[in-house]
């Protein structure tokens, strides 16, 4: 059973739009949801979490990442355009490496052959 359910509902200020596919992690404790879409041969991909997502967020973007791989053969990578310093460390901590820094975000990419 795949930890991930398509998601219309409550966005949390999740950073989405139009071109975005929306999931939702499967777990009675906690909401955390994740927005993915096609960049190149990547997928920028952005999540949003209830207080007590925090607690799940390292095993949420892990089985995230592996969902990613699993169901989009042409993905190659997963980048995270992020803002948040806190943020900076769970990438780093689930397998993600600094990319380069922008004006507006830091860019961190996991890549595909880093994940088998």
């Amino acid at each position: 059973m795949d930890k991930f359910i398509p998601y219309t509902g409550d966005l949390m200020e999740l950073p989405t739009n139009k071109n975005h596919l929306n999931f939702k992690w499967v777990n009675k404790n906690c909401d955390i949801l994740f927005s993915a879409t096609r960049q190149g041969d990547g997928m920028s991909c952005h999540f949003a979490t209830d207080g007590k997502g925090m607690e799940y967020i390292h095993e949420a973007l892990n089985d995230f990442v592996e969902f990613i791989f699993r169901n989009f053969d042409w993905c190659k990578m997963i980048l995270g355009k992020i803002t948040n310093e806190k943020i900076k460390s769970v990438a780093l901590k689930c397998g993600f490496m600094w990319a380069l820094n922008t004006k507006n975000y830091t860019l961190y990419v996991r890549s595909k052959l880093w994940a088998l």
